[in-house]
């Protein structure tokens, strides 16, 4: 899955693209959001 991170403070540059594993649920009181599109501004 992909997911933009912020692994450093700073100003929207510092963003950045990255592959992450696809989160698991832990327990029954848990939940999965998807999100097919989101933007901003």
């Amino acid at each position: 899955m992909k997911a933009v991170l912020m692994t450093v403070p700073g100003n929207p540059k510092v963003l950045q693209l990255q592959n992450v594993p696809k989160p698991s649920l832990v327990s029954e009181t848990e939940l999965l959001v998807k999100r097919r599109c989101i933007s901003a501004g």
